[in-house]
């Protein structure tokens, strides 16, 4: 058993006056990647996280077809709100005919080990005091909801 409970946190780094609070920095939304960068491994450290919960893939291999219905905002200064609504299937045989191999393709096992390995070796070099990760956010589930109903 630890000496201590390990922490981790999902978002803290989008919430910019906690983020300004805990690490003195003054990071907006006109900030620069690099300054968001700084200040949130500032405060991983400040936080004393025990692990740093990251994934490589998302919805973002889902873009050549998928639902959107908008996202509320959660960031700060609203900078993660999207107002876009549009669903790519006009009815329930259009759902049934989609082809996800045709429409996504293929992706090279080869290309895929290397993006993972270079995305966890970022991480422990951007957070050497925690237990990092890499992964997929598109399950089964997950994905098929992206698909059809969106986020």
């Amino acid at each position: 058993m630890p000496p201590k409970v390990p922490r981790t946190e999902y978002s803290p780094q989008f919430l910019w006056e906690l983020l300004n609070a805990v690490t003195g920095s003054r990071i907006t939304a006109e900030s620069s990647q690099t300054e968001r960068e700084t200040a949130g491994n500032r405060f991983v450290k400040e936080w004393d996280y025990g692990m740093f919960w990251s994934i490589l893939t998302h919805s973002q291999v889902l873009e050549e077809c998928r639902t959107k219905m908008g996202h509320a905002e959660y960031a700060s200064e609203g900078s993660d709100r999207c107002d876009e609504v549009e669903c790519p299937f006009e009815d329930p045989d259009d759902v049934l005919a989609l082809d996800p191999w045709a429409v996504y393709g293929e992706r090279n096992h080869a290309t895929l080990v290397e993006e993972y390995n270079d995305h966890y070796a970022t991480l422990r070099q951007r957070y050497p005091d925690t237990v990092n990760m890499t992964g997929i956010y598109v399950s089964l589930m997950s994905g098929l909801i992206e698909i059809l109903a969106g986020t």
